[in-house]
């Protein structure tokens, strides 16, 4: 591996771009083997007998969990270590326990195999939170993690439509003949092939430099005792912007858990069918979304500071609040996707615009550290309990076929809203902090 260089990205945007484009696609396998279980809920569901509550804890809480457990070692490590070697590392694995979702018999099983995904995952964002940090120029550092936020969206979007193609190919006898995949149920195929996406993710970090930690190329005072101190010293901030994120993440979890099933169940149309046309949506809508937004974060943080970022969130909020609370119980399918499309367009704000916050705020040696904090409220509130919440109103309150649409909208207006009223406290604190947020280099 090549020893990180301390001017290695300084003011040569060309290289901190590749940086950028290499951890986004890295992150973008893991989230394409994190949420093809999407598409695939209903026939997973119906050949192993699971309810709506049971497919939540395995889609969000089980993932979460483990995901928690292991990213506050993995920021530590992330403040430690070859960085890059911990993603390459975590890419195999996640990857390999995908594969072994697609041979599980029973809840329990996939519940663990599920548990081992979002163990593995834990890796990606801390290391890639304290790259970025360390190696973006502060002009384009919103861009910068806004195009690494689209990999949540874009790798949502491409599981959608991989899942979909391999669904149909499969369903038509593709793959007939090659021994692996001989007799297996369709969606157990789909898990089997996009196993193998992250040997290609693994071998990219071969081809991107470690940056350097500091200007001296070590990492001072990078302890866990800093880091507590300095997000003490600073609450007011960052428990709103670790709220705000959460309760975001919930929402955009819940469309990611239950989205597919809706005009599965209420309109009768294919899996295949569904996740091509979603995956077009989220893949054409995401990327423009986070495109505009990184753009406006930059131009409002040069005028009004890290405040301005926090403004680009909430009128985001408000947006999705609307469209992800009526796109569940449209009248009409056309309606579904044009509200979905809307939600598309503004439900990855909230990754990019707590990125910028933290890394305004946060001191280099801490970066690690810091992101996993948040990344750990970030996957127990967002992910561990937004799908199962979705659930659990579907099967006690709404305990018909069609229960998920209003179960759903229902969950998600009251995500949205209290992820709005956190910006709205973010926005106060910061207006009141007796001095700019430092370390803005």
């Amino acid at each position: 591996m090549n020893p990180p260089a301390a001017d290695y990205y300084a003011g040569r945007p060309a290289r901190q771009w590749w940086l950028v484009i290499a951890l986004n696609l890295a992150a973008t396998v893991a989230v394409i083997d994190r949420s093809v279980l999407s598409l695939l809920g209903d026939p997973i569901k119906h050949d192993l007998a699971l309810t709506d509550t049971q497919w939540g804890l395995i889609f969000g809480f089980a993932f979460a969990l483990s995901n928690v457990l292991f990213t506050l070692p993995a920021g530590f490590f992330a403040d430690r270590l070859s960085r890059r070697g911990l993603i390459a590392a975590g890419c195999l694995l996640w990857s390999a326990m995908t594969g072994v979702c697609g041979t599980v018999s029973g809840y329990l099983q996939l519940l663990l195999a599920r548990a081992g995904v979002g163990g593995a995952e834990s890796i990606i964002h801390p290391c890639s939170f304290s790259m970025l940090r360390n190696s973006q120029s502060p002009e384009r550092r919103g861009r910068a993690f806004a195009v690494y936020g689209m990999s949540l969206l874009v790798g949502a979007a491409l599981g959608f439509m991989l899942a979909g193609a391999l669904l149909r190919w499969l369903g038509r006898g593709g793959g007939a003949g090659w021994s692996p995949l001989e007799g297996l149920a369709p969606w157990r195929g789909v898990l089997l092939i996009l196993s193998g996406l992250g040997i290609p993710a693994a071998l990219l970090m071969l081809f991107v430099r470690e940056p350097a930690r500091s200007s001296g190329g070590t990492a001072p005072e990078a302890t866990v005792r800093a880091a507590v101190a300095h997000m003490r010293a600073n609450w007011r901030v960052y428990v709103p912007v670790f709220l705000y994120s959460s309760c975001s993440s919930m929402k955009a979890n819940a469309m990611g858990a239950f989205i597919a099933a809706i005009p599965q169940r209420r309109w009768q149309a294919s899996a295949a069918d569904v996740g091509m046309t979603l995956g077009i949506l989220q893949l054409v809508f995401s990327i423009t979304g986070l495109w505009i937004m990184g753009t406006l974060i930059d131009r409002l943080t040069r005028r009004h500071g890290v405040l301005g970022t926090v403004w680009v969130g909430a009128g985001c909020t408000l947006l999705g609040l609307l469209c992800s609370a009526l796109a569940p119980v449209a009248p009409a399918s056309g309606w579904f996707y044009a509200l979905t499309a809307g939600d598309f367009l503004v439900g990855g704000s909230a990754f990019p615009i707590a990125g910028t916050i933290i890394a305004a705020i946060t001191p280099l040696a801490n970066m690690g550290k810091t992101a996993a904090v948040q990344l750990a409220v970030y996957g127990v509130l967002g992910m561990g309990i937004g799908p199962a919440v979705v659930g659990v109103v579907s099967d006690r309150l709404f305990p018909h076929t069609g229960g998920i649409a209003p179960a759903l909208g229902l969950a998600n207006a009251v995500f949205c809203g209290l992820s709005l009223l956190f910006a709205l406290v973010l926005i106060s604190a910061l207006r009141h902090r007796p001095q700019p947020p430092a370390n803005a280099h």
